[in-house]
């Protein structure tokens, strides 16, 4: 699941010489983890298996560009569209009402809204970490 933000390389019986656990960690690292930072799954995807294909057939691997290049990403250039204004405009109507009218419990809410995006676990996201190199067996 890509929510977990934990991601592994597992290698099978009879290439553990060949993509040792140092390898694959560097390939998680330095080719898959900044394409999924940069929101190009599909393509770390597609490097990822370059450098493991690269690395079983003899010839190292290289964080280059993969084959198929990254994605653009979607937005609009940070501006935001008029009905989205519109909406952010009547919220902070309504915030400024409540805020009037039962302060305690708008600053409350506020205090909540603002502090929601913490996360409790002690790995933290994507910057904070998170990938874990490692080979070992499977089977």
């Amino acid at each position: 699941m890509s929510d977990d933000r934990q991601l592994r390389i597992e290698v099978g019986y009879g290439l553990e010489g060949q993509v040792t656990d140092a390898i694959a960690s560097r390939i998680i690292n330095d080719v898959i983890a900044p394409r999924i930072q940069a929101g190009d799954r599909d393509g770390a995807v597609i490097a990822g298996l370059e450098a493991i294909v690269g690395t079983i057939g003899g010839q190292g691997f290289s964080d280059s560009t993969p084959s198929v290049p990254p994605r653009e990403p979607v937005g609009d250039g940070g501006r935001l569209s008029t009905p989205r204004l519109i909406i952010y405009g009547v919220i902070g109507v309504l915030f400024l009402i409540l805020l009037i009218t039962h302060p305690s419990l708008a600053l409350f809410l506020l205090v909540n809204i603002l502090s929601g995006n913490q996360c409790s676990n002690s790995r933290g996201g994507w910057g904070g970490g998170g990938f874990s190199g490692g080979g070992g067996r499977s089977g």
